[in-house]
C-alpha cells in the first residue's frame, strides 16, 4: 500500500487515530497554510479558516482534500474538479452541536420560555442540515416556527408549511442556518444588510451560526445602536478581526465554535476519513468505535418547577454559552485577532446531550420530550 503525505489542520480531533497507519502527518496552522506547506503532500484536510484554490494548490500534487465542515464556501470545487483533486467534506457532521447553541442562545436570552408558551415565533432561515434539526427540536417542543428555504421550497412543496420572506421579517426570533453563497439564483451575501435590518420589529433577536457575511457585520452595528433589537452571533466577517463595535453590542459574541462539541468535531474528521478510504479502495485499519457513554455528566430534575424553568435549567447547565462570550469579550482590541484563534484552538471539551444524564424526572411528557432531544434519563 502507498504511504501518503498527509498536511492537516492542527485543531483537527483524530487524525492521527484514523489517518496515522496511512502514512505521515504534518499538522499546520490552518488560518495561514500556503502553497510552501504543501510541498510533496499527498493529501489536504483543512477546516474553514483555509481557503482552497488555485494559488494554494497549483504546484503542488494533491489529490485528495476532505474539509471537516458543513459549509465549502472556503473551497473553490469548480478548480478541484478541473485539476482532478478529488473533494470531500462533511455536511451535518455538527449539526447537532450547532442546534443546541442555538438552543443555548434562547434559554440565557429569557426567549425559550416564551417560544414554548407560544407567545413568541421562530423564523428558521435555511432549513438544511442544521435548520431541519431545529425544525424538528421545535416539533417536540411544540414550539411554533416558520421555516424560510426558497430554493427548498421550489423542489420540496409539501415538506413544510414554508413562509415568505416578510413573515420571517415579523418573527420575534430569526436563527439563520444558510451557506454562503453569491449568485443571481440564491445570494446569501449580506442577506441581512441595512435595508432588511431596519424592518425588524421591536425587539427581534437574531442568531447567526452560519456564516459572517450573511449578515452586513456594519450594518448590524448602526442597527443595534438604532433599534431595540437584538443579536447573539458566532460567526462575523472578517474573522479573526472582528468588529469590536459589534462585539460589545451582541447579547452574546462567541469565537466561530457554535459546531465545536467533541462529538461534532470528531464526526466531521470520521466522515472525511471514509471518504479517503473509499476514493483510494483502502481497508479500514481503525478499531471500531465504541457505543456512545455516557460520562458521568448529570443534571438534576426539579419536579416543582415548570418544564420550561426545568428546560432551560438543563439546557445551560449541558452547555453555559454566557462562558464562551465573557471569554471572546475580554479580550482587549490589540489581543482580539490571536485570541479569537486562540479560543478556538483551546477550546474545551464541550459535549452533546447524549453525553448528560437527568436525573429524577417522573412526568411522563417531561421524559418523552427531554428523551426526544437525546437526553439519557435515570
Amino acid at each position: 500500500m502507498r504511504a501518503f503525505n498527509i498536511v492537516a489542520d492542527e485543531n483537527m480531533p483524530l487524525v492521527e487515530a484514523l489517518f496515522g497507519d496511512y502514512g505521515s502527518i504534518r499538522k499546520v496552522n490552518g488560518r495561514t497554510l500556503c502553497a510552501d506547506d504543501l510541498i510533496d503532500a499527498d493529501i489536504l484536510l483543512v477546516r474553514s479558516v483555509t481557503q482552497v484554490n488555485s494559488t494554494l494548490l497549483k504546484n503542488s500534487r494533491i489529490k485528495f482534500v476532505g474539509s471537516a465542515t458543513i459549509g465549502t464556501d472556503h473551497i473553490d470545487e469548480e478548480y478541484l474538479a478541473r485539476a482532478q483533486i478529488h473533494f470531500a467534506h462533511a455536511p451535518g457532521c455538527n449539526a447537532n452541536s450547532v442546534v443546541q447553541y442555538v438552543l443555548s442562545a434562547l434559554a440565557f436570552a429569557g426567549r425559550l420560555t416564551a417560544l414554548l408558551a407560544g407567545s413568541q415565533q421562530l423564523a428558521i432561515v435555511g432549513v438544511g442540515n442544521v435548520g431541519s434539526r431545529l425544525a424538528r427540536v421545535c416539533e417536540i417542543l411544540g414550539i411554533n416556527y416558520k421555516p424560510y428555504d426558497p430554493p427548498r421550497a421550489d423542489t420540496e412543496p409539501e415538506e413544510y408549511d414554508w413562509v415568505s420572506w416578510e413573515q420571517v421579517l415579523n418573527s420575534d426570533v430569526i436563527s439563520l442556518h444558510v451557506p454562503l453563497q453569491q449568485s443571481v439564483s440564491n445570494n446569501t451575501h449580506h442577506l441581512f444588510a441595512a435595508h432588511t435590518l431596519e424592518q425588524l420589529q421591536q425587539e427581534t433577536l437574531l442568531i447567526n451560526t452560519a456564516r459572517g457575511a450573511v449578515v452586513d457585520n456594519q450594518a448590524l452595528t448602526e442597527a443595534l445602536k438604532s433599534k431595540n433589537i437584538q443579536a447573539i452571533l458566532d460567526v462575523w466577517e472578517n474573522e479573526p478581526e472582528i468588529s469590536v463595535a459589534l462585539r460589545q453590542r451582541c447579547l452574546l459574541s462567541t469565537p466561530h465554535i457554535a459546531g465545536y462539541s467533541k462529538q461534532g468535531k470528531e464526526q466531521g474528521t470520521r466522515m472525511i476519513f471514509q471518504a479517503f478510504l473509499s476514493y483510494f479502495k483502502l481497508e479500514d485499519k481503525t478499531f471500531s468505535q465504541p457505543a456512545v457513554q455516557s460520562l458521568g455528566h448529570e443534571i438534576l430534575w426539579n419536579n416543582k418547577l415548570t418544564f420550561a424553568e426545568n428546560l432551560t435549567s438543563s439546557i445551560l447547565s449541558a452547555y453555559p454559552i454566557e462562558t464562551d462570550s465573557f471569554d471572546l469579550c475580554q479580550l482587549s482590541e490589540t489581543a482580539l485577532k490571536n485570541g479569537f484563534d486562540n479560543l478556538r484552538k483551546h477550546y474545551k471539551d464541550r459535549h452533546e446531550y447524549p453525553q448528560w444524564t437527568i436525573k429524577n424526572i417522573t412526568n411522563r411528557d417531561d421524559i418523552k420530550r427531554m428523551k426526544a432531544l437525546g437526553f439519557r434519563l435515570v
